[in-house]
C-alpha cells in the first residue's frame, strides 16, 4: 500500500494532502487539551499505570512490518498509533485495522517516543545538530523547533507548555503553540534524565544526585535534596510520592512535597530503567534476571520473578497484570498480586521499546521491524 506523506520536516515543509484525490483519510481526532496526553509510560507522571482491567492473552490482531528496526514504542491518539522508526519517520497507523494512513518525515533520526498533547506532537532528534521539533499533526504543519545541544531526552508536555533538558545543562520551558520562552533554569552539573510531573510541580534529577522540585510557572526551585545516587532513568510519580531507581542498585521513595526520604531498598544489582508504580506496588526489572514488586509504602519485597535473562526496559501495569520484556526477546505477563506467570510472547528479535496498553489492545514494537497489536481477552 502506498503511504502518503503527512508532513515533511527539516528543509522544505510539505503540506497536508487534505484536498487531493490521493490524500490520506482525515485523522478523526478531536483533541481535548485538558484530557488527552500520550507518550512515554502513558502520561506526564511517568507512572506506567493504566486502569485497563482486561485480561492479557496475546490474541493476535495485526502486525505491520517496516523497513528498519523499531527502538521506541508508539504514542496513541484516538484510533491512531504514531510509531517512530529508524528511517527518520513517524508512521500513522489505524489501530483497528493495522493499515498505515500517513507518514511524518523528520530531518534526522528520532531519539524518543513522540509526546502528544492536544493537537501537538513533540519529538527529539538524535545527532550533533539535534533539535526538539513541535508540529501540529492534525493540520500537518511545523510549529517550531529548538536546538537541544546533543542531548536527546523525553520532553514533558503540560498545561500548554513544554519542558525539556539540553546539553547546556539547562531545563527549559516554552509555550507549546509558538515556542515562546517561559523560563530557562541552569542545573550546573547537568541532567541525565527527563523531567516529570508530580502534583503541580516539575521534577528532575541531576548528575550529582540532586533531586530538584521546580514551579512550572516560573522555574523557581521549590526544594532540592540530595538523593541516594545517580540515576539513568526518569523518576515515576504516584499519589504525591516520587520513586527512583538509582544506577547503584537502590530503589528509593521520596515525599514529593518536601523531598523527605520515605524508604529505600537495596536491590543488589545495577538498575538502568525507570520504575512503574500503582496504588500498591513499585515494579522494576534488574540486570540479574529478576522482575521485582516492592510495597509502595514500605519498600519491602512483595514478590520476585526470575525471567531467566536480564529484564530490559520499563513495565506497563494495569489493574490485573504487569507486562515487561527481557533480553531473550520475550514479553512476560505476570499476575501483579502474586507474581505468577500468566502468559508470554516471543518476538522475532530484541525488544527495547516498552509495551503499550491502549484501547483494550496491547502493542509491542520490536527490532525485527514489526509492530504487533494484540486484542485483549473479552475483545472481538
Amino acid at each position: 500500500m502506498k503511504t502518503n506523506s503527512l508532513v515533511f520536516m527539516g528543509g522544505v515543509l510539505g503540506a497536508l494532502l487534505a484536498g487531493c484525490s490521493n490524500s490520506h483519510p482525515p485523522l478523526e481526532i478531536a483533541p481535548e487539551k485538558s484530557e488527552m496526553y500520550a507518550g512515554y509510560k502513558g502520561d506526564a507522571t511517568r507512572s506506567g499505570y493504566t486502569d485497563s482491567d482486561n485480561d492479557i492473552e496475546f490474541q493476535p490482531l495485526w502486525q505491520i512490518k517496516f523497513r528498519r528496526p523499531l527502538f521506541y514504542e508508539p504514542a496513541m491518539a484516538a484510533n491512531y498509533a504514531f510509531q517512530p522508526t529508524s528511517d527518520q519517520k513517524i508512521h500513522v497507523i489505524d489501530i483497528n485495522t493495522g493499515e498505515e494512513v500517513a507518514e511524518i518525515k523528520i530531518k534526522r533520526d528520532i531519539g524518543t517516543t513522540p509526546e502528544l498533547f492536544g493537537q501537538y506532537m513533540a519529538v527529539c532528534e538524535e545527532g550533533e545538530r539535534n533539535e526538539l521539533v513541535i508540529f501540529d499533526y492534525i493540520e500537518g504543519r511545523l510549529v517550531w523547533k529548538a536546538r537541544t545541544y546533543r542531548v536527546c531526552l523525553q520532553p514533558l508536555l503540560y498545561d500548554n507548555n513544554i519542558f525539556w533538558v539540553d546539553g547546556r545543562n539547562r531545563l527549559n520551558a516554552a509555550r507549546l503553540e509558538n515556542g515562546e520562552e517561559v523560563w530557562s533554569k541552569k542545573i550546573f552539573t547537568g541532567m541525565d534524565t527527563a523531567p516529570i510531573l508530580c502534583g503541580e510541580n516539575i521534577y528532575v534529577t541531576s548528575r550529582d544526585s540532586i533531586i530538584y522540585c521546580l514551579n512550572p510557572e516560573d522555574g523557581k526551585i521549590v526544594w532540592r535534596k540530595k538523593g541516594l545516587g545517580r540515576t539513568n532513568s526518569s523518576p515515576a510519580c504516584f499519589d504525591s510520592s516520587l520513586y527512583i531507581c538509582n544506577s547503584s542498585g537502590t530503589v528509593a521513595a521520596y515525599n514529593a512535597n518536601n523531598g523527605d526520604l520515605l524508604w529505600s531498598h537495596e536491590n543488589g544489582s545495577r538498575l538502568f530503567y525507570s520504575p512503574s508504580v500503582d496504588s500498591q506496588g513499585v515494579y522494576f526489572g534488574t540486570g540479574n534476571n529478576r522482575f521485582v514488586k516492592l510495597d509502595r509504602f514500605s519498600g519491602e519485597v512483595i514478590w520476585e520473578y526470575n525471567a531467566g535473562s536480564p529484564v530490559r526496559g520499563t513495565a506497563i501495569i494495569n489493574t490485573k497484570a504487569a507486562v515487561f520484556t527481557s533480553i531473550d526477546y520475550t514479553v512476560y505477563v505476570l499476575d501483579k498480586f502474586t507474581g505468577r506467570p500468566i502468559t508470554s510472547y516471543v518476538a522475532g528479535a530484541a525488544i527495547s521499546a516498552s509495551p503499550v496498553l491502549y484501547d483494550n489492545k496491547l502493542f509491542i514494537a520490536a527490532q525485527d521491524k514489526s509492530l504487533n497489536c494484540f486484542s485483549l481477552e473479552g475483545e472481538e
